[in-house]
């Protein structure tokens, strides 16, 4: 018995291909199916066999840049954007996504304040914009150094009564904490306009001296607000920190801050300088 190849001797194949590389599959009854296009491979799909195009990285990504991922359907491609930008989850069964960055504030220069010439006891700050706790201002931060021509006390004023309207002190009942080389103390007092470092001389006669603070706001459970003030002066040798409950009505910004000597005088080329941090 000899063989011809033809497995359909009542319907052979030769009746069924008609073109090179044919093949034949059974859907309702033998039929032709007709080559792919280059690259596709055979799959089944609904149940009978299937060209089908494979995606891969190169048949999917077109520009220097893109990004491959998995959608619903496969997979896909994210395109190059914005300058800065930085790739997001959106979270699960969400794609990713470019995002302009997050993150912390930025830090912003206000004001330098100097003694020049003449000794002074008072480096008064009036801001030309008031800064906004409660909106676009985290917290102010301040650099000081210099000397003084006496021992004396390293004050703090935010605001004036007499302008009214902005952020005060007087405004905020003080806790004051005191870290002199080690030794703590404490005290509390009712609205007081100077936020000083009480009876501890903060600079020796003839000392020079440098620091940092800052001055933030935020409130409690019950929405009371509070103040805080933080100063670090000559390195870890003195640290006082300031908190206080408001007791009257503000609008929760600040435009004057004054910083200044307890009774004695900044030397000449001594100098203070305001940043605000900006909320992110």
């Amino acid at each position: 018995m000899s063989f011809d190849g033809d497995l359909y001797p009542t319907s052979g194949a030769t009746s069924v291909m008609t073109t090179k590389g044919d093949i034949v599959r059974y859907d309702s009854q033998r039929e032709r199916y007709g080559i792919g296009s280059t690259n596709q491979i055979l799959q089944v799909k609904s149940g009978l066999p299937s060209w089908e195009t494979l995606s891969t990285a190169s048949s999917v990504l077109t520009t220097q840049g893109d990004i491959l991922y998995q959608d619903a359907a496969g997979l896909a491609r994210l395109g190059q954007s914005t300058d800065g930008f930085v790739l997001t989850t959106k979270g699960a069964g969400a794609n990713p996504v470019w995002a302009a960055a997050g993150g912390g504030g930025s830090l912003e220069l206000i004001e330098t304040k100097d003694v020049v010439g003449t000794s002074t006891d008072t480096l008064a700050f009036t801001f030309s914009t008031a800064l906004d706790f409660e909106s676009d201002t985290a917290s102010m931060f301040f650099t000081y150094q210099g000397g003084s021509d006496n021992s004396t006390d390293i004050r703090v004023r935010l605001g004036d009564t007499a302008a009214g309207g902005v952020l005060t002190t007087s405004t905020y009942d003080k806790t004051q904490t005191i870290n002199s080389s080690g030794t703590i103390t404490g005290s509390s007092n009712t609205g007081e306009a100077n936020w000083d470092v009480a009876s501890h001389a903060a600079v020796d006669t003839d000392n020079g001296f440098a620091g940092f603070g800052y001055v933030s706001t935020g409130y409690d459970s019950s929405g009371d607000s509070y103040l805080f003030l933080q100063q670090f002066t000559n390195s870890t040798v003195y640290q006082t920190t300031f908190s206080g409950k408001n007791t009257t009505t503000t609008d929760g910004t600040l435009k004057y801050f004054n910083f200044y000597m307890g009774g004695q005088n900044f030397m000449p080329d001594s100098s203070c300088t305001c940043y605000k941090v900006v909320r992110a």
